[in-house]
């Protein structure tokens, strides 16, 4: 990780000249600074995030950035970090405390994604094509057919960003879900994107596995 100046109103810029990787971790730092922000059942991370839900930090895992279109959530969030009006009154204090203004100027810890760990820089569509794979191994106690891949999400939170798998018994997936952390949390999203990839390589296979049919 490296100290990047950050000046806010140029992450409203569509052809913004921060890298993916660096807009990842500068909305990481806005989870986190913004986690002990809320009344009344909501806060900074609904804001950040577009819902309206009431608690939906404390199930922060249900909620991952898009690995598509990344860039675009990426854009809508600051827009509300930095410049919608609307915002509730603890978002407004967050703002100030933290400074987050449309010409302001920060120096922010991100990452450039070369961590001497891996040739290439990760990104969250790395992860997509684990998805709806076979997991070579047995996580639910229980239920040894349940290896079916579902979705992988790149979360974040207080501590920072982690890799999560949704994974269950094919064809039921949708009654047959559970949730296992595939990395621990880390300021990098590209560390643990990177850290997901590799481990899902060693574990995941395109057919089912014999013997769990």
């Amino acid at each position: 990780m490296r100290k990047r100046k950050v000046v806010f109103s140029r992450l409203l810029d569509s052809s913004s000249r921060y890298t993916l990787t660096e807009q990842l971790d500068i909305f990481g730092w806005m989870v986190r600074t913004g986690w002990d922000y809320r009344s009344d059942g909501q806060g900074v991370f609904e804001w950040l995030y577009g819902l309206s839900c009431t608690k939906a930090q404390e199930y922060n895992n249900r909620y991952g950035v898009p690995k598509g279109n990344t860039r675009d959530f990426l854009r809508l969030a600051f827009l509300r970090a930095i410049l919608d009006e609307s915002a509730p009154e603890v978002v407004k204090k967050w703002r100030i405390d933290q400074r987050i203004i449309m010409d302001s100027v920060r120096r922010l810890y991100v990452s450039d994604g070369k961590h001497g760990l891996f040739r290439k820089v990760y990104k969250p569509f790395d992860l997509t094509e684990f998805e709806n794979l076979w997991l070579t191994e047995q996580w639910n106690p229980v239920h040894e057919n349940a290896r079916f891949i579902k979705e992988i999400r790149i979360t974040t939170n207080a501590e920072g960003w982690g890799v999560g798998v949704i994974y269950g018994i094919y064809p039921d997936t949708i009654h047959s879900r559970w949730w296992k952390d595939l990395t621990a949390r880390h300021h990098s999203s590209s560390l643990v994107i990177g850290q997901a990839v590799q481990k899902l390589k060693d574990i995941t296979t395109k057919r089912n596995p014999r013997g769990v049919e």
